[in-house]
């Protein structure tokens, strides 16, 4: 996702070389927004809603650059595997956790990925009231 909005931010940098927008253009701006708010939303990046009418590039780029800056970089991310592993936790109480939502997650092409962070944070809190996992 993050390539096709940095492909769209080339795109309005080029766009905007052209002092002679067409009322094409805008609809094309708008095209773009919904398509971000659509990706962004698949990742659980909120995007705020944009005004009827015609959109500027200023605006357009804005929201991209909003959007990518939310993406959070995948290297900081584990497999429900690798975190029971390291966390000594069976899968299947991470797989409850998830599905009660209790832990967050993320979901990148059909699996489900752990940021350690969140990870210790929900083990703290488990620890902290006296109700640690299965």
């Amino acid at each position: 996702m993050k390539q096709w909005v940095l492909s769209q931010l080339r795109y309005l940098d080029e766009l905007a070389r052209h002092p002679d927008l067409q009322p094409c253009h805008f609809d094309e701006l708008r095209t773009i927004v919904a398509q971000a708010t659509r990706k962004a939303a698949q990742v659980g990046i909120s995007v705020p809603r944009v005004r009827q009418g015609p959109i500027s590039i200023d605006l357009c780029r804005r929201i991209l650059a909003g959007v990518v800056a939310e993406i959070k970089p995948a290297s900081d991310l584990m497999t429900v595997a690798e975190a029971a592993e390291k966390f000594n936790v069976s899968k299947r109480t991470l797989y409850r956790e998830i599905e009660s939502g209790n832990l967050p997650c993320e979901r990148i092409r059909g699996t489900i990925r752990i940021r350690p962070a969140d990870l210790e944070r929900h083990l703290a809190q488990r620890q902290a009231s006296g109700s640690l996992f299965d």
